[in-house]
């Protein structure tokens, strides 16, 4: 029964268990519980029980079924969506190519530029400063900030620099540059 869940992280804890399953930024799993004692290999920042929660006693460990959704529904940006980003200035879209890139292809509208090198250190500027520099306001830990580049390879590094600042909704797209002007009947 065990084997057909196809679980990526199981670990086995004195009289109890840990499953969890990653799908994209979804997590579901099951803790053990024994008296008092949380076991987790994972850091979550904290469990919470809703009503909802499967718990049952099996072998003297109560285990709690429970699921977290602490990031963006679906890691990965459309064309569609990016393309609808007007309508939502609450939204944050940065292009992390070079600026001599941006001079040779062209920029995704409402897109500032802080490139690849520079991510963590221009997230880390002060409020102040960062909309004095990009005249967009500071993203915020729950903003949900959207990197592109030339394919997506170093918009999806930018996005994980991002998540490990605590940007929990930083995503990527994808296609970037390349299917945007594809899309849009541009030189690419």
């Amino acid at each position: 029964m065990i084997a057909s869940t196809k679980l990526l992280h199981k670990t086995i804890l004195n009289r109890g268990i840990l499953l969890s399953r990653h799908i994209g930024s979804i997590s579901t799993g099951i803790l053990a519980l024994q008296g008092n004692d949380v076991h987790t290999t994972q850091n979550w920042n904290r469990l919470v029980v809703s009503p909802t929660a499967n718990v049952n006693k099996v072998s003297g460990a109560l285990f709690i079924s429970y699921f977290s959704t602490n990031m963006a529904v679906n890691p990965i940006a459309t064309y569609e969506e990016v393309k609808d980003l007007p309508n939502h200035p609450e939204k944050l879209l940065i292009d992390v190519r070079e600026p001599s890139e941006l001079q040779q292809t062209g920029v995704i509208p409402t897109s500032i530029n802080i490139p690849l090198a520079t991510v963590e250190t221009e997230f880390k500027l002060s409020a102040d400063m960062f909309k004095q520099k990009y005249s967009r306001d500071k993203p915020t830990e729950d903003t949900e900030v959207i990197f592109s580049c030339l394919k997506g390879g170093r918009a999806q590094k930018a996005a994980d620099a991002a998540k490990a600042l605590g940007f929990k909704n930083a995503r990527n797209y994808k296609g970037s540059w390349t299917e945007w002007a594809q899309k849009e009947g541009l030189p690419y």
